[in-house]
């Protein structure tokens, strides 16, 4: 699993590097894996991490980083898995393998082990469908679990064998206490008796013994044996008679519970024996587990992000951190730099102004995409994949090989030289620097044209001007700058691409303290063109300068301004909430008013009947209906609630618990319609309402009911209330309709009597073959917002209508 993805190859010695390793060691690789090591929890994990190395294809890059990919995933759904110490337990398992019986400590690794391996298994099987990668390298053989929990039965922390483990071994332990209890209640008598005659009240052990500490000059009045005696001979260490029988007895017993112990171990070990591949799969497992973490907690500190690959070779660079320089904690200006496959890139400027930092930076991203590793840079970036990354940066000199600098130099140059092509990375610090300006300035022009025609990627640097304007007559090269800010007589660390860069070494001389007259004399002495051209490249610097910092001042302006925008939109927000908080407080408290002024009415119709008089009881309904039509939905009130429950009613989804205003009623949303209707499931009934009509919901959902048993009950007439009043609106005409379409009009009417808030309504259903007749009284009597129906009376129009109530019962 995990060496098929990562291989194991170990880095070799500093001495006999080969021209990509020792690359790896100028860029820093070995660091940078050091520092990720840093973070794995477990010796295996940790010498995963020491051994990675890019991958020699893209393929394999492109299913490493898949793999991190899912790491991510999984940090995100919060499932992540966890690696502890471990100890190492391969040599013991194979031992085992071979038939050995294992210590109790080695057990014990064995099943901490497995504990990690399943508990990281069980994950990632949870998970298959979301991390299939991790899931093919980290889910381990099923046939541990059942050993993993007779390990975890059998041993305690350090190995030490439980009593549970064996019958026989907690009889055998229980018996040496017994007698180790006896022996030391013994010894208190002893002492107690015999204090007298005693250098001290204490005992002691004597090649496994219990001994007192008896004076020599009376040892004839203790009966024991004499084990031994102190240095000056005044003190003889004697067993106690009374103990010798039990002391005994105690190692017999201790010689039992050791023999107990080593059966224990001998069953787990046979028990462990037949799945030690699978043992040593879910070791490997655990460190691969580790390894990852490592690198997510490496790619968290430093922001990195799982960057896409390009087609080709190159970099598209937005926010570039060296990776070292960021996990060190050091202050790093980022930069952004596009460079594709076939193309060079010359990076001029002053010295310590970062142009090795950014070629580093370059180099290490480069190896990292192929190693499948985050890099701390901003999205989008995008890189390429390099098949090799070649570098030369440090100091070639060899005295043992009588190579100077700059031989050296050249001989490494000739290496790459045999080794450039498609897919190469090559890198260049001072790219043949240390000898003559004119001619090392000839070589380094010829070997970048040599290389780029051999299809490498090349990022350089140089103080070399011929270098710096070749991208004016190849359009294969391309230039990069490191600021410098002459006001304050310090670099920027910035990186700009597309121009380049003044040297500026008589400003840094004078900045590192070179007398001023030295200073003056070497100005005196530069050709005029290099001067003007020099003071050209410093006006630009310092408006680029000044440029970097007016777009800072504007970066800070605008977050200012966003954040008091924001505080303006939460004021607003409050006020406009307060606002409709009033308002919906009082159209509840004005629909309350209305509910018991049509209840008084109801109450007078029913105490009077036809002695009350209708004119009066017309008028009083009449002024109710005018409140009613400030109030009910659609009225004054009511619209400038609907002002603020509509921005809320476009956050809507199903399953979301709200409160439907015009019922006054709490329900759940089972349906969104695109016409922007919503069904609300209201107990047992589901209602189709409008998004205005909805609010959030207040107080918590309601534990779900038992389920009753239902029984059809045929219900008396309800005397103590009104018939509801009869007009047309309250009235169904399902005469001439089909049964089931019928009904459904008869769901959609108790629907709208319960939005309008009437009492109740009729049905007319004609006489006909009665089949429509008993269909409308048997639904009306199973419906969950009826609260009673019956056939109305001759005054309310006889058999041929129904008299409905609707609301609770």
């Amino acid at each position: 699993m995990a060496r098929c993805l990562l291989g194991w190859h170990i880095s070799p010695a500093l001495e006999n590097l080969t021209g990509s390793e020792r690359s790896e060691e100028e860029l820093g690789w070995p660091e940078l894996l050091e520092r990720i090591a840093s973070h794995a929890k477990s010796p295996g994990g940790r010498k995963l991490v020491l051994s990675l190395r890019p991958a020699e294809t893209e393929a394999v890059a492109r299913q490493r980083q898949k793999t991190m990919g899912e790491v991510f995933q999984l940090r995100a759904l919060e499932a992540l898995f966890s690696v502890k110490d471990l100890e190492p337990i391969e040599d013991c398992v194979l031992l085992c393998e071979k038939g050995a019986t294992l210590s109790g400590p080695e057990l014990y690794s064995i099943a901490q082990t497995l504990d990690v391996a399943l508990d990281i298994s069980r994950i990632v099987t949870a998970k298959k469908a979301e991390v299939p990668t991790l899931f093919e390298a980290l889910a381990v053989d099923p046939a541990l679990a059942p050993l993993a929990s007779e390990l975890g039965a059998a041993l305690l922390p350090g190995g030490i064998i439980n009593d549970r483990a064996s019958p026989a071994l907690h009889k055998a332990r229980r018996e040496v206490a017994s007698v180790s209890r006896e022996i030391q209640s013994k010894v208190a008598d002893l002492i107690g008796r015999y204090r007298d005659i005693l250098q001290d009240g204490y005992s002691a052990e004597r090649d496994g013994r219990t001994v007192l500490p008896v004076r020599s000059d009376a040892h004839d009045r203790f009966e024991g044996s004499i084990l031994g005696s102190s240095a000056s001979g005044a003190t003889l260490y004697v067993e106690p008679a009374e103990l010798s029988r039990l002391t005994s007895r105690l190692r017999l017993l201790e010689n039992a519970v050791l023999r107990e112990e080593e059966a224990v171990r001998r069953a787990l070990s046979a028990k462990v024996q037949p799945l030690a591949e699978s043992v040593l799969m879910a070791e490997q497992s655990t460190a691969f587990a580790d390894f990852l973490l490592a690198n997510l907690l490496f790619a968290e500190k430093n922001r990195a992000v799982l960057c896409e690959f390009l087609e080709q070779p190159g970099f598209e660079l937005v926010g570039a951190r060296h990776p070292l320089l960021s996990d060190r904690g050091t202050a790093v200006v980022p930069f952004e730099l596009s460079l594709r496959g076939g193309e060079g890139l010359v990076i001029s400027g002053p010295n310590a102004g970062g142009k090795t930092v950014a070629l580093k930076t370059l180099g290490l991203f480069a190896m990292m995409q192929a190693a499948g590793l985050p890099l701390p840079t901003d999205l989008p970036s995008k890189v390429g994949f390099f098949s090799e990354v070649l570098a030369d940066i440090g100091d070639d000199q060899s005295l043992a090989q009588s190579l100077s600098t700059f031989s050296g130099h050249v001989q490494r140059v000739r290496e790459m030289l045999g080794r450039a092509g498609p897919g190469v990375l090559l890198m260049f610090d001072e790219l043949m620097a240390g000898t003559d300006p004119s001619e090392g300035a000839a070589l380094a022009t010829a070997l970048l044209r040599a290389f780029l025609d051999m299809g490498a990627t090349v990022a350089l640097t140089t103080h070399y001007e011929a270098l710096k304007l070749v991208s004016a007559e190849d359009q294969r090269v391309r230039t990069a700058a490191v600021g410098y800010d002459f006001e304050r007589m310090e670099p920027t660390f910035r990186l700009h691409q597309g121009r380049s860069g003044a040297s500026s070494a008589l400003i840094v001389a004078e900045r590192y303290g070179l007398p001023a007259p030295v200073i003056s004399e070497a100005k005196q002495r530069l050709p005029k063109v290099l001067l003007d051209l020099e003071n050209e490249r410093k006006k630009a610097e310092s408006i680029a300068v000044e440029l970097s910092r007016e777009q800072k001042d504007l970066r800070v302006e605008f977050e200012r301004q966003r954040l008091l925008t924001e505080s303006l939109e939460k004021e607003r927000e409050r006020l406009r909430e307060a606002k409709r908080k009033v308002l919906e407080d009082e159209s509840d408290a004005l629909r309350a008013m209305l509910r018991e002024a049509r209840r008084t009415l109801e109450k007078v119709q029913t105490e009077f009947g036809q002695i009350t008089d209708k004119a009066q009881l017309s008028e009083l309904s009449r002024k109710l209906s005018q409140v009613a039509e400030t109030v009910a939905v659609g009225g004054a009130v009511d619209r400038a609630v609907r002002e603020r429950s509509a921005a809320e009613a476009r956050k809507l989804s199903v399953g979301m618990r709200v409160h439907v205003a015009s019922l006054g009623l709490d329900g759940e949303i089972v349906e969104i319609g695109a016409s922007g209707s919503v069904r609300v499931q209201l107990g047992a009934m589901k209602l189709t309402v409008a998004r205005a009509d909805l609010r959030e919901a207040r107080g918590p959902k309601p534990a779900p009911e038992k389920p009753k048993k239902t029984t059809q009950v045929t219900a008396a007439p309800r005397r103590e209330a009104a018939p509801p009043p009869r007009t047309e609106d309250v009235i169904l005409d399902l005469r001439g309709q089909r049964v089931e379409p019928a009904l459904s009009d008869l769901d959609s009417f108790v629907d709208m009597l319960l939005r309008r808030r009437e009492a109740g309504g009729y049905v007319l259903h004609g006489h006909g073959t009665g089949a429509m007749k008993e269909a409308v009284r048997r639904h009306l009597q199973s419906h969950p917002a009826v609260s009673f129906s019956r056939p109305a009376e001759r005054d309310e129009g006889g058999d041929a209508f129904t008299v409905l109530w609707v609301g609770p019962a």
